[in-house]
Order: C-alpha cells, then structure tokens, then sequence
C-alpha cells in the first residue's frame, strides 16, 4: 500500500522513487493512499526482479477525462543502462 510514501511494506525491500506524482486520497477516502500523476513527466520506478514463474500486477486508474490519447505507457519493464 501507498502509507504516504512508496516503500515496500513486503519486506522485501523494493521500495519506489518518486519523481513528480504527488499523495491524494484512494478510491475508498483513505488520505495520502493514491499517487496523482500529471500526465507530462511523472514516474514512481523501483528496481527488482522478475520472477522467472508467473506473478500478478494490479493497477487502479482514474482519468480525469474520457480521453485516453495520453495514456501511453503505465507500466514499463526494461533494463536500466546507466
């Protein structure tokens, strides 16, 4: 869960970066639970691995518009070339 940052509450030690998005309520009131993100040049990113069996990724969205043109990339995998 988003508590007002983006580490891992797992344990394990994945925890985010943020770089633009700013803390909002979540779909259900709670405060600082949801990231809003501009549209223009937010990310959260964090660095892990993949696991090579199957996992799962749950995204809630809402747009403020009906029009999904901006929506171009919400999750991107890659590798990091520094």
């Amino acid at each position: 869960p988003f508590n007002g940052n983006t580490n891992d509450e797992s344990g394990n030690n994945v925890n985010g970066s943020i770089s633009g998005p700013t803390l909002v309520p979540d779909r259900k009131g709670n405060e600082d639970a949801a990231f809003k993100f501009d549209g223009q040049d937010d990310l959260i990113t964090a660095s892990l691995e993949i696991p090579k069996t199957s996992f799962s990724i749950c995204l809630w969205m809402k747009p403020e518009a009906n029009d999904f043109d901006g929506f171009h990339t919400l999750l991107e995998f890659g590798i990091d070339d520094p």
